[in-house]
């Protein structure tokens, strides 16, 4: 698995990355093998986790600026829970292509959320190594391009 070069230009990405790759010898690793204290501290409040089944994804964390910049816990929330429409259409894709070819994605992305924010960032998700046949975990950084409105 390789870093998009988008992501290569942002620190944040490459400090996560390169960490994770530590964390797991060479290769992503399962969700139980992501200490968040072996992570980027400057990084920990723009990570969060999500659970993916075939046909929904589940908010498992996110770090304080994410909640911050949506404007609200996201722990439990669905996908669809925070975007809608186009917006849930494009993140799903990006999600689907992460977990359906094992491999990070990037994306530049300004939504509105469902709560009426406008969410401007860059964006990583990486696919953590299965442990569960049902249902798979993605990492994903942000780096925030525009305070939230």
């Amino acid at each position: 698995m390789e870093l998009p070069d988008a992501a290569a230009a942002h620190p944040r990405m490459v400090a996560v990355w390169d960490a994770l790759l530590q964390l797991g010898g060479g290769m992503m690793p399962d969700r139980r093998g992501v200490d968040p204290v072996e992570l980027p501290l400057e990084a920990l409040p723009w990570l969060f986790l999500i659970d993916v089944w075939p046909d929904r994804a589940v908010f498992r964390l996110a770090g304080t600026e994410i909640v911050a910049s949506t404007g609200r816990e996201l722990k439990g929330v669905p996908l669809d829970g925070l975007v809608s429409g186009t917006a849930f259409d494009d993140a799903w894709v990006q999600i689907r292509q992460t977990i359906d070819d094992n491999r990070a994605v990037y994306a530049d992305r300004r939504v509105e959320s469902t709560n009426g924010r406008t969410l401007s960032f860059h964006r990583l998700l990486i696919p953590l190594k299965p442990l569960n046949p049902e249902f798979r975990t993605i990492i994903g950084v942000t780096v925030s391009t525009k305070p939230a409105t």
